[in-house]
């Protein structure tokens, strides 16, 4: 058996750099976890927490689906769909040359470059 020895002091060293390596892998810390479950949030998307539709007084439809964030919503109409945020709660939608303002069951609908329109659900 020519090959015995080598073949055994290889694979020694194999399972030692084996060890090695996830003895590293272990002790490591990523650079984005925290130590609480908050830091985490950031992980899991957020999730609609409702749809609203409106008609609007030039007769065109849109539906509105607002997150759990209440500063995201995607704004779908026959133009298709945009993606607008919040600065704050409750404040001035924006995205996509798109500008969402909604008050108490009324949504003042503008895009650049056409006259703003005024939607109620």
């Amino acid at each position: 058996m020519p090959f015995g020895k080598p073949l055994l002091s290889f694979a020694l060293a194999l399972g030692a750099f084996a060890l090695v390596a996830c003895h590293n892998i272990d002790e490591g810390e990523r650079q984005d976890e925290g130590s609480d479950h908050e830091s985490l949030s950031h992980y899991i998307p957020p999730s609609v927490a409702r749809t609203n539709r409106y008609r609007c007084d030039d007769g065109s439809e849109i539906s509105v689906d607002v997150f759990d964030d209440n500063q995201t919503l995607f704004l779908r109409d026959e133009a298709g769909f945009a993606k607008l945020k919040a600065a704050r709660k409750e404040a001035t939608f924006s995205g996509s040359g798109v500008t969402l303002i909604v008050t108490r069951g009324t949504a003042m609908l503008n895009r650049r470059g056409a006259q703003a329109v005024r939607c109620r659900s």
